[in-house]
């Protein structure tokens, strides 16, 4: 009923999504539709419509649920027969639609922390990289925005640039972020970006992947460091209306929190500190991989080193004792015997040799077993720290196999293969 469903905005509204300093709300643009729909409003798991019978219903519907990212109300007087009426909501991460629709209205989730404002610093700091020397007259303003957002893609994808401040008659698209680094429209103007600040793209990549998590950035992974400005205050799930049924099941299950990165002591660990570890990762090879096919271009190499990452520990419910090279390699694992996801190379080639055989394959003619990421950079950074965690972990162990890395395009595709070697002769095999 409505009744239920302003109860569930109402609880929405009180426990923000990171904290007590944080809020969400829905920002209405008229005249455009932000759902991919099909021809007989089919739902998936990431487009459904949703019960209203008017645009603010249907709105404040999808703010209730805590994965809508978007809705779009079409009218009652909408031209095509099927629409009229309806609200169909998305989550983050689908294809970013925004076309004119003047029968239609979408609206669109706005999260907010008030020490955070992730889009005014990456805007401020296009302004600061033009103001130091880019090129472009004193005179200009330069803004951040996401390239990406004008081409058409089936997924949520960023690669930021700076551009001239638009003009309130420029293109609407899906080119600026809210606090939890999800897009927003805003107006773009990309036919004179080269015109402002150029290079040093990767630190507006850092920003948005930072977000207002405060972790750094390697570990600020989609979902995680962007969703909150602080790990410890990310509140826990709260069901939908659809999950109403199934919440208390999910309670008696158990109060186990999910894996998540905690800092090693309350206060700031100082650098010098991880230097054994730092030392340790060095001479395994393991920093020397991720910089040389980092997505950035090896830029890393370039600035002074950053080593922040290691004052964390990925902390959970332990389950199992690690071996000596795990702990070695594993710079993410806690004080004790006891680890939560420790890496042991020799483990996960075991473990992939043991994977059945494809149909009519002989056990002498077994081919390679083949790991594949599938996804966008993100999935392109796992292949990369996989095949870096095993070139370490073969070394920590002293083992006869090796890695050798046969593809590295940044941002597009990066492959690595593991080597074994005869232990009688030595040969690669």
């Amino acid at each position: 009923s409505t009744r239920r469903r302003r109860m569930a905005v109402d609880a929405a509204v009180r426990a923000p999504w990171g904290g007590e300093q944080s809020n969400c709300s829905m920002v209405p643009v008229p005249g455009f539709v932000a759902v991919h729909v099909g021809s007989k409003l089919a739902a998936s798991c990431r487009v459904r419509p949703m019960k209203a019978d008017s645009f603010e219903e249907c709105s404040a519907t999808c703010l209730s649920q805590q994965y809508c990212d978007a809705v779009t109300w079409f009218s009652h007087a909408h031209h095509v027969l099927a629409f009229r009426g309806v609200c169909v909501g998305r989550t983050a991460g689908t294809e970013q639609v925004l076309r004119n629709d003047s029968q239609a209205t979408s609206s669109f989730r706005r999260c907010f922390h008030q020490t955070c404002g992730l889009q005014q610093q990456m805007d401020a700091w296009c302004a600061t990289a033009q103001m130091a020397g880019a090129g472009v007259q004193s005179s200009t303003t330069c803004v951040a925005r996401n390239v990406r957002s004008l081409k058409r893609s089936k997924a949520d994808d960023f690669a930021f640039q700076c551009a001239l401040a638009p003009a309130p008659s420029a293109q609407l698209a899906m080119a600026c972020v809210d606090d939890r680094g999800h897009s927003l429209p805003c107006r773009v103007d990309m036919s004179a970006a080269r015109r402002c600040a150029q290079g040093r793209q990767g630190e507006l990549h850092d920003m948005h992947r930072r977000g207002c998590g405060g972790l750094p950035t390697c570990l600020a992974t989609p979902g995680m460091g962007r969703s909150g400005p602080t790990l410890a205050t990310r509140p826990h799930h709260l069901p939908s209306l659809n999950e109403a049924s199934t919440a208390g099941r999910a309670v008696r299950r158990g109060d186990r929190r999910s894996p998540m990165w905690r800092s090693k002591a309350a206060h700031t660990v100082q650098e010098d500190d991880n230097s054994s570890v730092v030392d340790r990762l060095d001479r395994l090879g393991y920093l020397n991989c991720t910089r040389l096919h980092d997505n950035t271009h090896a830029r890393c190499r370039h600035k002074s080193a950053q080593f922040s990452w290691l004052n964390y520990v990925w902390e959970g419910r332990p389950q199992r004792t690690a071996s000596a090279a795990a702990r070695t390699v594993s710079w993410w694992l806690g004080e004790g015997d006891a680890a939560i996801d420790p890496f042991d190379a020799e483990t996960f080639l075991e473990l992939l040799s043991r994977l059945p055989l494809d149909p009519g394959e002989l056990p002498a003619h077994r081919r390679p077993a083949t790991v594949f990421f599938v996804g966008d950079s993100t999935a392109r950074q796992q292949a990369v720290s996989l095949c870096c965690l095993l070139r370490a972990g073969f070394a920590a162990a002293g083992s006869m196999h090796s890695v050798d890395v046969t593809v590295s395009i940044p941002f597009l595709t990066f492959a690595c293969k593991v080597v074994g070697r005869d232990p009688a002769t030595g040969a690669r095999t």
